[in-house]
């Protein structure tokens, strides 16, 4: 069976042809990738629960380029585009050269909040799947009561 014009339940766009092929937000699961702008950013949402990426993102970055060393503050999603991060794997191997390279001063999550409720919140999450998950369970579980 094709994945054809069905939609990700996460990020909304077409599937790949092939189903064995997962979507390629499955490679951008860290909420980095999910801070857009000061405050929260809205990234999944159910009729009763929705999935926010929450926190103030500060990421230290050094590199040399033809200008000599650069250093940097990261504060969302765009800039680590532009300095060539662009997956998990890619924040991963980031990390992975140390804090003189690449420093998390301070870093974002995901939380599911309830829309009818301002005392409903997760605790900090920090893969997208894993609070699409929740919020998915939450909402299937507030159908099941038939609350408004």
């Amino acid at each position: 069976m094709s994945n054809v014009h069905q939609p990700c339940e996460i990020c909304l766009c077409a599937l790949p042809d092939d189903p064995f092929e997962p979507c390629s937000c499955s490679q951008i699961q860290s909420p980095e990738f999910y801070k857009w702008g000061e405050g929260t950013n809205s990234v999944y949402n159910t009729t009763n629960f929705e999935v926010i990426c929450a926190g103030e993102m500060r990421i230290h970055v050094s590199y040399k380029n033809a200008s000599g060393l650069v250093e940097r503050t990261i504060r969302y999603a765009d800039e680590l585009e532009e300095i060539g991060i662009k997956t998990d794997k890619d924040l991963q191997a980031h990390h992975d050269k140390g804090e003189e390279h690449f420093y998390e001063a301070m870093n974002p999550w995901f939380e599911v909040w309830s829309k009818i409720d301002a005392d409903v919140f997760s605790d900090p999450i920090y893969e997208l799947d894993e609070a699409v998950a929740v919020a998915i369970q939450w909402q299937e579980e507030h159908d099941k009561k038939g609350q408004d």
